[in-house]
């Protein structure tokens, strides 16, 4: 063990002014933004209460989106970036039913072609028995 001790981290504090930035990646946000609030693509910006009381929780901020603080509200907002001319669009959320897509697709009410190729792969893979089904009637 090293006898040196490393000064605490500050805390992170909210701009004492207003700011805006459009987040492009963690290592170009600027220094009033913490860098913990990195996240997987994106960056988790807190949108509850900034003091640390509840109710506490984040948004994310995708590449190309602009990140405003409103010093005198101290709050934050996240506009979206308009999506480029010709950009594929985003990929979709996974297909949520409160019925099982297995169940109908045995009892008939649904065939194979009504499901999107996420939906088929999603069957397929919990559903290995299905997946025959999937591919003759595709």
């Amino acid at each position: 063990m090293s006898d040196q001790s490393q000064p605490a981290p500050e805390p992170w504090a909210p701009p004492q002014s207003d700011q805006e930035f459009k987040f492009e990646d963690i290592a170009s946000a600027p220094a009033w933004a913490d860098k913990n609030w990195a996240t997987a693509g994106g960056m988790a910006i807190p949108m509850g209460n900034l003091d640390g009381t509840g109710p506490y929780h984040t948004a994310t901020a995708k590449k190309g989106d602009t990140v405003k603080f409103n010093a005198k509200q101290q709050k934050f907002t996240i506009i979206p970036a308009e999506p480029e001319e010709g950009a594929e669009p985003p990929k979709r959320a996974a297909q949520v039913s409160a019925a099982s897509l297995e169940d109908q697709l045995r009892g008939g009410s649904i065939e194979a072609g009504d499901l999107d190729d996420d939906a088929k792969a999603q069957v397929a893979s919990r559903s290995p028995g299905l997946a025959k089904m999937l591919e003759a009637k595709s």
